[in-house]
Order: structure tokens, then C-alpha cells, then sequence
């Protein structure tokens, strides 16, 4: 097995954080919008399973990059 980096553990433990942080600020302008996830999922192309993964930090960059193409759902 290889060892692990001291930096390793920071790098993945900063990329939980902007998971979460990104899966935050999904839910925060979903709601403002008074959206269920269902609602966003439809608008996406995606399943309601998926748009829970991203708001709790389970998956990401494929998201953020769908949001962004589509440009449904304002995250600022």
C-alpha cells in the first residue's frame, strides 16, 4: 500500500469542504426558490437521487458543470 501525504489528507479534506459548501449554496437558492430537488432535477435532466448527492457533498464537478451548461439555477 502507498504511504499517504500529510498534504494528501489536506487536499482531501479541502475538497469535502467545497463540497459541502457547494452542495449548501445549491439547497440555499433551490429553496429561496421555493424549488423541490424534484423540481431542479426535471429542469437539469437529472434524477432527484442526483441533485440530493450534490447538495450533501456526495458528488460534484459533474454537477457544477451541469449547472453551469444549462444555466437554470443561479448560485450567487
Amino acid at each position: 500500500m502507498a504511504k499517504r501525504k500529510a498534504g494528501d489528507d489536506e487536499a482531501t479534506e479541502a475538497a469535502e469542504r467545497h463540497r459541502r459548501s457547494y452542495g449548501e449554496r445549491l439547497r440555499a437558492a433551490r429553496v429561496a426558490r421555493r424549488w423541490t430537488q424534484r423540481d431542479v432535477a426535471e429542469r437539469l435532466g437529472v434524477s432527484a437521487t442526483y441533485m440530493s448527492d450534490l447538495e450533501i457533498g456526495r458528488s460534484l464537478e459533474t454537477g457544477a458543470t451541469r449547472l453551469a451548461r444549462v444555466g437554470q439555477v443561479a448560485l450567487r
